[in-house]
Order: structure tokens, then C-alpha cells, then sequence
């Protein structure tokens, strides 16, 4: 009954707030004309600041409540401003600022936006960059390799250190607790479960990571190497003697100037002319008005831990979990849409559950002899979201995109012993045979941990048999690079694991040659999911009754709150004994 009172006081309250919001929201269209796109004749420059905040990689539909929340910048945002800005007249250079390493935005986007930044300068126009710091008793090995590209004029300490993979291994621990993890994969190099299993890496495991780490790390190197004009082998001899002062970086040509940012503003005043005006890179890329001419190309967004939907965890309270359902009737839809010419799966996640990855996959499967299906890569696409992709026309992965991974991992936590420690008994009734298999209160028996292999191996032969079928592949080449092996986007594609080098733009790119699209007409892209209304929100909540109606709005919920609006934090459970790709 609590529950349900709750449900209503806070739809009540949400109604309320939507009212006054929505007549807000209309006052400020209408006292709001259209922007112009610029309403100055001074020449322009963008102000692009990238700090330690995380950039979705769908773009934000808009709406009143970007009031409330603002108009984040996303991946695709960023890129497509960015090529936009190079064609501009009005746009003569970008300023771009790094604010705390830009700590949160992985490798694969760095990669994406510094190949923006690089096609923008090549069309003559500048880019400045000003940083307080490449890393202050930190790495900035990821903000360097942003700036790299640019005329930097950092400030303080450069921290070119390379990278890391630190992993916790709790075997001890749990051994401490009388816990035990009875746990199985396929093969040697799936290391996930060594986080519970070992004390330290295994060999297989270390040398995967280390091969990953160097091939990363070899890119990163190149790239600066052609940056900056100076050798790859003085490159890496910065990198394995880094930390350097900043007058040591400026010896060796990895850094432009040492200043301030206000300085950095006179010399781009100096370079102009005249003294610019400033946009931020936000405002700018409101006025731009996504293309509604030529045939359309639907851009499904897959990102986050695969799940088999809002029963696990709702992506709306954690952004970390794709919704497999969801993904599946947005590929469906697409497919039956026939003003749709081609659909692109942009992919970000690290895996999941394999029935959650079969949906998706099925559809892929389903979808694909009616129309070009292109995935493209983004940071990570390994394990269940290789799975996802094996079977697309084409397959767009970043030079250092983390994918492959075919290998399968599940088991359980024995808990028994430490039950028994504490004078705590377990009593157990049950039918059939093996009805105790997943319990946590005993280890498998031996027909369990046969019946637990064959599962395993079920598993990792469909697949194989996918990957070797989609890719066409010999099931002897597959299972060489399978094994739960992950690869660069370079090493897969001499794998032929994917089949081109690039980003979203590049994807786009093909998918309209596979649709038999002119390479200069425009196309109308869509974004799906569609992001949910506030109503479907509310209903959720109504429905759900679970807090998930502003989890994207935090700030609304504070509201309701001081409105009387009543939120319990939804339970979470973490299941260990679930198989995982």
C-alpha cells in the first residue's frame, strides 16, 4: 500500500512540476527567436572545453527539460560540429581547453576527436590548446595525445607516462572470508574470472594485456611521432622517461609554447586580425539543424553491459546497460521502414549476457537481406557485442578499439564454508537430481560440473560457428583468434575480425555506398533509441514504481523531493553466477 501511495504522490507531484515547466518552457520559445548563426562580423572562433565528464555517445534530443539538465555534448555531437565548423566561413579556428585530463573520455574517443581535429586544421584553419596541466601527479598521456595534433600551450607539469592495466585479485580475500568462487571459461585468455580465482595474472592473461597495452601504446606513439614531426624513436624515449618539466618538453618539440591562456587569446587575436568572437562549442552546435534532405540512415545506438532488459537493471537509473529488447525492436522497426535505407549499429560495450546478445543478433541476422547493416565501433565491441556484430554487412572499428574477446566465462560463489563459520546451517529440500546445481550453498557435484562444461562449451561453439559464418571464416582460423583473446581495431582487422578503419563518419560513409547513396548527397540520420518523453517517464515510474523516472534528471528529482514526492533507491543485486560473453 506504501508503494502505491508513493506511486501517486509522486506523479502528482511530477504533473505539477510539468505544468509549470511546459508553460516555462513555451514562454521561452516564444520570447526566444530562432538563432542566427552567428550575429557578429567578427571572425569566430569555438570554444571546445573537454574536462573529466563522460560524453554519451548518442546526441541529446533537446526539449524543455535541457533547461534543467543542459544540452550535454556527445561523441557524435562533437565530430559532426567539428566537420561542420571546417566548412564554415564565418568559424576561423577552435579553442580547444583540457580541464582535469579529460580523464573520463576513453581512448578510442580521443582517437575520434583528434582525426576531427586533424581534417578541420588541414583545411587551413587553426586550433589552439590550453591545459593547466598534462597531468599533475597523474597520467596525461590521453589529454597529450588529444593536444598532440594542435598548437598546445600547456602550463604546467607533462606526464607522457604511457598506460596502465591495474587489476584487484581477491582470491586471498575471499579465502580470509571462507569463499569460494567455482568458476569456468573459455579459454586461457578470458581473465576476467582471474579477479576472483588467482592472486596475480596468469600467464595467457598477462600476455594478452601486454600485447593489447603495446599495440595501443605503439599507436599513440606513431601518431604523436607524425604530429609533431619528430621521430617515433624520440617519441618513445619521452614516453619511458617521462615525467619532464614543461622546458623539457619544449627542448624536444612536444609542446609549442608555455603560457597562460590569456596569451594564448592575444595570439589568436594577433593571428586574426582583430579580436574574435567566442561560442562555446555547445551553443554552436544547437544551431546547426540536423539535415532533413536525402534518403535517411538510422543510427541505433548499442552501448553499455548487454542485458536482457529493465528486469536486470533499467539503463535509464544506469547508463552502464544496454537493453537488449529495446535494441532488437529498434533494429526491427528500422528493417520494416522502408523509407530507412541503411542502418548503423554503433557499439560501446565490453559484453554481456549471451541470450541478450542472441536478440540483438537475430534481428542483425533478420535484417540484413533487406537492407546494408554497417557496425560501427566505438571504445569497446568485445565478447557478446562482437557477437552483435559478427554478422553486419560491414564492420567500423577505431585503430584502438578493444574488441574480439570470443570466449565465454559463468560459474558461482560457494558460501558454504563460510556459512558453516558462523554457526549458520542451511537446510535443503529439493526434486531432482541436479535442482542444487546453481545453489551457492555447495560446490557442484560431478554430473553438475559436467552439465556445467557442456553448457560452456555450447556456448562457446555457437559462437565460433557464428563468428566463422558472419565473417566467413574457416571454423580453424576462428578458434586461433578466438579463446577470449582481445584485439586492437588494427590487429583485428588483419584477423578479419572487422573490415575498415575509422569512426562514425567513415561508417556513414559506407553505409551509403552499400545503399547505393551518391558519396556527396546528403542523407537524414536518425538516432534511436528514441530518448523517452517526461510523461513516459512518469508512467514508468507509475508503473515500475521504481525511481527511474529522472535518473537523467537528477536535479527533477531533488524537486519532487522538496514537492513531497517520495523516492526509495531501487534494489540492486549483483549475480555472480550468471554466464557471461
Amino acid at each position: 500500500m506504501r508503494r502505491f501511495i508513493v506511486g501517486i504522490l509522486a506523479i502528482i507531484g511530477a504533473i505539477t512540476l510539468l505544468v509549470f515547466l511546459g508553460l516555462f518552457w513555451s514562454l521561452h520559445r516564444m520570447a526566444t527567436p530562432s538563432l542566427p548563426l552567428f550575429t557578429t562580423e567578427n571572425p569566430v572562433v569555438l570554444n571546445l572545453t573537454l574536462g573529466d565528464q563522460s560524453l554519451p555517445e548518442q546526441p541529446h534530443s533537446g526539449g524543455f527539460l535541457s533547461l534543467v539538465e543542459g544540452n550535454p555534448l556527445s561523441v557524435h555531437t562533437i565530430i559532426e560540429g567539428i566537420h561542420h565548423a571546417a566548412k564554415d566561413a564565418h568559424v576561423k579556428g577552435i579553442l580547444l581547453t583540457i580541464e582535469n585530463n579529460a580523464s573520463n573520455i576513453k581512448i578510442s574517443t580521443i582517437q575520434e576527436i583528434r582525426n576531427a581535429l586533424k581534417d578541420f586544421k588541414a583545411t587551413g584553419k587553426f586550433i589552439y590548446t590550453y591545459t593547466d596541466t598534462f597531468g599533475e601527479l597523474s597520467n596525461g598521456t590521453g589529454a597529450y595525445y588529444l593536444a598532440a595534433a594542435t598548437s598546445e600551450i600547456p602550463l604546467g607539469d607533462f606526464n607522457f607516462n604511457g598506460m596502465i592495466v591495474e587489476v584487484p585479485f581477491a582470491k586471498k580475500a575471499l579465502e580470509n572470508f571462507k569463499i569460494r568462487p567455482q568458476m569456468g571459461r573459455r579459454e586461457d585468455y578470458k581473465g576476467m574470472i582471474e579477479s576472483i580465482t588467482e592472486s596475480d595474472f596468469t600467464l595467457p592473461y598477462r600476455q594478452n594485456m601486454q600485447r593489447l597495452l603495446d599495440g595501443l601504446t605503439n599507436q599513440i606513439v606513431t601518431d604523436i611521432a607524425v604530429d609533431r614531426s619528430v621521430a617515433v624513436e624520440e617519441v618513445q624515449k619521452i614516453l619511458d622517461t617521462s615525467p619532464h618539466t614543461l622546458k623539457e618538453a619544449l627542448t624536444a618539440k612536444m609542446v609549442d609554447e608555455m603560457g597562460y591562456k590569456d596569451q594564448i587569446k592575444d595570439a589568436i587575436e594577433k593571428r586574426v586580425g582583430k579580436k574574435p568572437a567566442y561560442y562555446t562549442f555547445e551553443s554552436y552546435a544547437q544551431t546547426l539543424k540536423p539535415s532533413s534532405k536525402g534518403k535517411k540512415i538510422a543510427i541505433i545506438y548499442a552501448t553499455g553491459t548487454i542485458s536482457k532488459g529493465k528486469s536486470t537493471r533499467n539503463r535509464f537509473l544506469d547508463d552502464a546497460m544496454m537493453d537488449a529488447p529495446e535494441i532488437a525492436k529498434n533494429i526491427r522497426e528500422a528493417g520494416k521502414d522502408e523509407t530507412i535505407q541503411a542502418i548503423i549499429l554503433r557499439i560501446d560495450s565490453g559484453g554481456g549476457n549471451p541470450i541478450a546478445s542472441e536478440i540483438i543478433g537475430r534481428e542483425v541476422e533478420r535484417i540484413k537481406p533487406k537492407k546494408p547493416v554497417i557496425v560501427s565501433m566505438a571504445n569497446y565491441a568485445a565478447s557478446g557485442a562482437y557477437w552483435i556484430a559478427c554478422n553486419a554487412h560491414k564492420i567500423v572499428a577505431q585503430p584502438t578499439t578493444i574488441t574480439g574477446s570470443i570466449g565465454v566465462y559463468a560459474g558461482k560463489i560457494v558460501t558454504q564454508d563460510f556459512w558453516d563459520h558462523y554457526g549458520i546451517h542451511w537446510g535443503e529440500i529439493h526434486s531432482g537430481d541436479n535442482a542444487s546445481i546453481w545453489s551457492t550453498g555447495q560446490e557442484f557435484s560431478e554430473t553438475g560440473r559436467q552439465k556445467f562444461n557442456l553448457y560452456l562449451d555450447k556456448i562457446y561453439d555457437i559462437f565460433q560457428e557464428k563468428v566463422a559464418k558472419g565473417r566467413n571464416l574457416t571454423p580453424e582460423k576462428v578458434h586461433q583468434i578466438a579463446k577470449g583473446q582481445v584485439w586492437t581495431g588494427v590487429e583485428a582487422k588483419e584477423n578479419g575480425l572487422i573490415d575498415a578503419l575509422g569512426g562514425l563518419m567513415t561508417a556513414i560513409e559506407i553505409a551509403k555506398q552499400e545503399a547505393g547513396i551518391a558519396t556527396d548527397a546528403p542523407v537524414t540520420l536518425l538516432h534511436l533509441p528514441a530518448e523517452k518523453s517526461f510523461m513516459d517517464l512518469i508512467f514508468d515510474r507509475a508503473r515500475n514504481n521504481e525511481a527511474e523516472i529522472f535518473a537523467c534528471y537528477p536535479s527533477l528529482r531533488l524537486i519532487l523531493q522538496r514537492l513531497g514526492g517520495v523516492f526509495t533507491s531501487p534494489q540492486v543485486e549483483l549475480k555472480v553466477d550468471e554466464v557471461k560473453l
